[in-house]
């Protein structure tokens, strides 16, 4: 008999009769004589080690706490069946580069001491690494997980994780400990991936890695780098970094999160970079803390970052003060009760549009002070008055008096609506509001003043307004006594001190009075606004 071609590594003669160059432990045929396969593999191993390169293991394949103490080489071997590696350790490293697993993989709680490599493998099912410890480099470059049905192979570049026709065959590293760098550049997850309490203590690279379903991170701790620079999470994989801690600087560049990304609870010790990353649905950094700079802005020239999303930025913890920075940002949706805002860097952004009130006008403001409510929530109105303080302070350190303005008549309307403010206050700021909005609008001050001045010249005309020197009380038939009385009416309201007319009884003269207290606080008011609008 002819000896197998892979001889150099078995040691053995081809089998008889079956047309092929290929001894019991390298066929692949899953007919083969199962007993004859297991001597001889026992015997292999006994002989020559832990090379099982190329081999075709039939149906299911037992290593269950098997110990590999050599390097554990199963490049381009195939397995009929399940392939079950639970609790198993490899001293040396594992090599499954290139090996078909035609059955579930599981590698459940394995240990792997110099690194896994499975660059070129095809797993038709599910591949499990739940509970593993991998130290050293991990890669599965140009891995492929196939579906169960019959399917057209396509051609992609990169690591596939596809569904079951029933259920979905995740990618599952459950509490896996990458101890050496974790390459999964250009992964293709299309079943889901599962990395739910990982540890990437040798950095992680999910470079333009893709996945269709959802992609769990939460708790995950990247010790080293985590690159996700042009990574794609396509509809329905939302991406999920709830209590995630990055000890080094998170790259997001150019990242995708067609379904939203909830990074809830998550922990950036160097910042992180969203610079051009797409976040078109609910995005949750709530109770963040971002301890290094972080940059979320659109370099593009069409587009913000956050367009049309709902974004929650609700007590997120911020170290330095000045670390978070948002350029080219679309915040109309956006809410930051319970997070400091006096310093963060804020530059061509969107706000939402308040009206002023009346139905007439409009300010820039906070979501915070109209988002939707929950059915047993109550509106925060002291936390989103802070919130506005904040940002007025901001805006005025930068010197943006008109946006400072906008938050300043933010501030006093939640004073004025927040029901423990105390009565006497909101009466005064009430009146505050309808005369010049708090300070801030020039033409309310104006329209009252003119107001003013017409209905106390009608009020001098009715009450009585007579010439100094003597003679008839103006008239209500002379054009020019009309304008007589308004004239009256602007220089008392102007502290004139007009002197050619004097006002008839108590009623024109308490008139007069109150006209000479309201008049300047009016006109105060009208100064006050312009030059919060004017001041450099």
């Amino acid at each position: 008999m002819p000896p197998c071609k892979y001889h150099e590594i078995c040691g053995l003669d081809a089998l008889e009769g079956t047309g092929e160059d290929l001894c019991i432990l390298h066929s692949k045929n899953p007919e083969k004589d199962r007993r004859a396969f297991d001597e001889a593999l026992a015997e292999h191993r006994k002989e020559k080690g832990d090379n099982f390169s190329s081999f075709g293991f039939p149906g299911n394949t037992n290593f269950y706490e098997a110990t590999f103490i050599e390097r554990a080489i199963f490049s381009h071997a195939t397995f009929a069946g399940g392939a079950e590696f639970l609790r198993a350790k490899f001293a040396l490293g594992a090599y499954f580069e290139g090996s078909r697993f035609m059955g579930k993989a599981d590698f459940t709680w394995a240990e792997v001491t110099e690194g896994a490599y499975f660059e070129g493998s095809r797993f038709i099912a599910a591949a499990s690494f739940n509970a593993a410890k991998i130290m050293g480099r991990s890669a599965l470059t140009d891995t492929e997980v196939l579906l169960l049905a019959a399917e057209p192979e396509r051609t992609y570049r990169g690591t596939k994780f596809v569904t079951f026709e029933v259920a979905p065959a995740a990618a599952d590293f459950t509490h896996v400990e990458f101890v050496g760098a974790a390459d999964f550049a250009f992964a293709d997850f299309i079943g889901g991936a599962n990395f739910r309490d990982s540890k990437f203590a040798g950095g992680a690279k999910f470079l333009r890695a893709k996945f269709t379903f959802a992609a769990d991170f939460s708790h995950a701790n990247f010790t080293e780098g985590a690159d996700f620079h042009g990574a794609k999470f396509n509809e329905g994989a939302r991406a999920y970094f709830r209590g995630a801690e990055f000890t080094f600087a998170a790259d997001f560049r150019d990242a995708n999160f067609t379904e939203g990304a909830d990074f809830n609870s998550a922990k950036f010790n160097e910042g992180a970079n969203f610079e051009d990353a797409e976040l078109p649905h609910e995005v949750d950094f709530s109770n963040a803390k971002l301890l290094g700079p972080t940059l979320f802005a659109c370099a593009k020239e069409i587009g913000d970052i956050f367009a049309g999303a709902k974004v929650n930025f609700m007590q997120v913890t911020i170290d330095p003060l000045d670390a978070l920075t948002f350029h080219n940002a679309d915040l109309q949706q956006c809410r930051f009760q319970g997070t400091d805002m006096r310093k963060v860097e804020i530059t061509c952004v969107s706000w939402c549009k308040l009206s002023t009130g009346f139905r007439i006008g409009t300010r820039f403001g906070v979501y915070d002070e109209i988002a939707r409510l929950e059915e047993d929530e109550t509106r925060p109105w002291s936390d989103v008055e802070r919130l506005y303080r904040e940002l007025r302070q901001n805006y005025e350190d930068r010197k943006d008096y008109e946006r400072a303005g906008d938050f300043h008549y933010g501030e006093k309307e939640l004073l004025r609506k927040n029901p423990e403010t105390p009565r006497v206050l909101r009466f005064l700021l009430t009146l505050y509001w309808l005369v010049s909005g708090y300070g801030e609008l020039y033409l309310r001050p104006v329209i009252w003043a003119t107001g003013l001045i017409v209905v106390c010249a009608v009020l001098y005309l009715a009450l009585g307004l007579y010439p100094k020197n003597g003679g008839p009380a103006l008239s209500w038939t002379s054009g020019w006594d009309w304008l007589e009385s308004t004239l009256y009416s602007f220089r008392v309201m102007t502290l004139l001190k007009p002197d050619d007319f004097v006002p008839d009884g108590l009623a024109a003269k308490f008139l007069n009075a109150i006209q000479s207290i309201l008049g300047p606080i009016i006109l105060g008011l009208f100064a006050l606004a312009v030059r919060q609008r004017l001041k450099r």
